[in-house]
C-alpha cells in the first residue's frame, strides 16, 4: 500500500539518544542504497509525516538537522488530510531556544523544497476545462517522478481529479486511459486515497470508466479496498446503479455494469473485511498470472533435437 519499512519503523521511534544515533546510521546506510524517502503510504503521508506525527516532540535540533541533511526532504508535500510536515514541526515545542533553531531549521530545509505549501486544487487549474490540448501540455509538464505524487488542497492528487472531474464521453475514454497509464508508469501511486478513503480504482468504478478500471486492476489496484466509512467498491458500484442517474442513461448503466463484472472477475467482493483489505492479494488476475509464471518457470527446457538418438 506504499508504505517503506521505515513508515513502520517511525510509528515507535526513535525515543532515546541512541535510538536517534542510529536511525541516523541507518538513513546514512540507506542512502547509498537511493532509498526513497520521499514515497508516500496510500494516506498520503511521507516518512517524516508518520515520524512526527506520532513523535512525543523529544528531537534534538541536531538530530533534525543531520536528519534533513541525509533525506533531503520537502516540508511543504501534503496527505490527503491537508497537512504537511513542516506544520507537523511547528507543534514542536519546547521552549524559546529549541523553537528558534527550529524556526532557522525549517527556513533552511524549506529553501529546498520544490512545490508550494498550498497547491491549487488540481481539476480547477488543470482537468475543468476538457480541452485536450490544455490536458496533454498539462500532462508534459507535471507527470514527473515525485512530482506525479503531490496532494492538492482538496486532497487529491492528479490521478485522482482526473478520475473525478472526466466528463462521460465514450469517445475521449481512450485519452483518459492513456493519461492514467503514463501517470502510473511516472510513479503515481495508485493505492493512495482521498479524503474520504476512495483510491482511484474506486473512483473509476463508480464512474463507469471501464478502461482506467481494468488498467488499475492489471497494476495491482486492491480490488476489496474500502473508504474511510468501511464500503467496498462493488458496494460503491452497486449504489451507482441504483441511482436514478444511472437508471435514465442506459449509456452510463452499461458502463457501471461492465466495471462490476471487471471486479468480479478480479476478486472483489461486495461488503471485504478488514482481513481482506489488507491481507488479500490485490487482484485474483494477478494471482493467476503469477502461478502461470511460475508453472512456465518449472518446466523443463526443450530438447533441442527432440529427434535424435545419439546422444549429441
Amino acid at each position: 500500500m506504499g508504505e517503506t519499512f521505515l513508515h513502520i519503523l517511525c510509528r515507535s521511534g526513535p525515543r532515546t539518544p541512541k535510538d536517534s544515533a542510529d536511525f541516523l546510521l541507518l538513513l546514512m546506510d540507506l542512502c547509498v542504497t537511493d532509498f526513497p524517502f520521499s514515497k508516500r503510504d496510500c494516506h498520503g503521508r511521507t516518512i517524516l509525516h508518520i515520524l512526527f506525527q506520532y513523535s512525543d516532540g523529544q528531537h534534538s535540533i541536531e538530530f533534525l538537522a543531520e536528519m534533513f541533511s541525509i533525506m533531503k526532504p520537502d516540508l511543504g508535500v501534503k496527505d490527503n488530510a491537508g497537512f504537511c510536515v513542516q506544520e507537523y514541526l511547528e507543534q514542536l515545542d519546547q521552549g524559546a531556544i529549541y523553537n528558534r533553531g527550529l524556526k532557522a531549521l525549517v527556513k533552511r530545509t524549506s529553501a529546498l523544497s520544490h512545490p508550494p505549501i498550498f497547491l491549487p486544487n488540481f481539476h480547477t487549474n488543470c482537468f475543468s476545462y476538457y480541452d485536450e490540448k490544455v490536458l496533454k501540455a498539462w500532462l508534459e509538464n507535471n507527470i514527473k517522478p515525485g512530482k506525479i505524487t503531490w496532494i492538492d488542497n482538496a486532497g487529491d492528487n492528479p490521478l485522482i481529479a482526473m478520475l473525478k472531474f472526466w466528463t462521460h464521453d465514450t469517445s475521449r475514454d481512450w485519452f483518459l486511459a492513456e493519461a492514467a497509464e503514463r501517470m502510473i508508469q511516472s510513479g503515481d501511486v495508485i493505492h493512495m486515497r482521498d479524503r474520504d478513503g476512495d483510491t482511484a480504482l474506486a473512483i473509476a468504478a463508480r464512474r463507469g470508466f471501464r478502461p482506467v478500471v481494468s488498467l488499475l486492476i492489471e497494476n495491482g489496484a486492491i480490488v476489496h479496498s474500502r473508504n474511510y466509512r468501511g464500503v467496498g467498491i462493488l458496494r460503491q458500484v452497486e449504489q451507482s446503479l441504483a441511482q436514478d442517474q444511472a437508471k435514465s442513461d442506459p449509456g452510463l448503466w452499461s458502463r457501471l455494469w461492465s466495471c462490476q463484472i471487471a471486479l468480479i472477475d478480479a476478486g472483489a467482493i461486495v461488503d471485504p473485511t478488514e482481513r481482506d483489505e489488507w491481507m488479500s492479494p490485490s487482484s485474483r488476475l494477478l494471482v493467476e498470472k503469477e502461478f502461470a509464471y511460475r508453472a512456465s518457470a518449472s518446466k523443463p527446457l526443450p530438447t533441442p533435437y527432440p529427434n535424435r538418438s545419439d546422444g549429441l
